[in-house]
């Protein structure tokens, strides 16, 4: 995330010295205007205004692409509370806080009932302030119970996609 946000600040950057440099073309232009050019200047100064407002345009949908640096702070701080708190969760919280818990971890399930099998994709944390991008899913599989019959142990086995 705060490689992301450094990214879009970057490209903003980048939006505003093309800003600059347009501007200073202008000026250059409105300076050495004479008759003989007057014609020309007119249309490279519609051309500048043309391609001033849709940078713009640009930085203004840009602009709520980037996360400050403290929200990106909170995010990861929200973040790091619920994985330190996620085994207790799991093991002693009430039934509604271990479903919520279960639910913000899962992407997805695929159940085989004819197999007995089951596929969840866990969600993998990515990396934060830069690096290459890891996996964001991985696989497990597991066996299912699926006759009435009381439960047993079943055993997970991890996969990568």
């Amino acid at each position: 995330m705060g490689g992301e946000s450094r990214e879009v600040g970057l490209q903003q950057e980048k939006l505003r010295q093309r800003l600059a440099d347009i501007d200073q073309t202008v000026r250059n232009l409105l300076d050495n205007i004479t008759a003989a050019n007057r014609e020309l200047v007119d249309q490279r100064l519609l051309e500048l205004a043309g391609e001033r407002r849709a940078v713009e345009e640009k930085i203004d949908s840009m602009r709520g692409l980037a996360l400050t640096a403290a929200q990106t702070r909170e995010l990861v701080d929200h973040t790091a509370r619920f994985i330190a708190g996620l085994k207790d969760a799991l093991s002693s919280a009430p039934l509604d806080q271990r479903q919520a818990a279960i639910r913000r971890c899962v992407d997805d399930i695929q159940i085989d009932h004819a197999h007995g099998e089951l596929d969840l994709v866990i969600r993998k944390l990515p990396l934060v302030a830069g690096g290459t991008t890891t996996k964001e899913i991985e696989h497990i599989k597991a066996k299912l119970c699926v006759s009435p019959a009381p439960r047993k142990a079943h055993k997970l086995a991890r996969k990568s996609q």
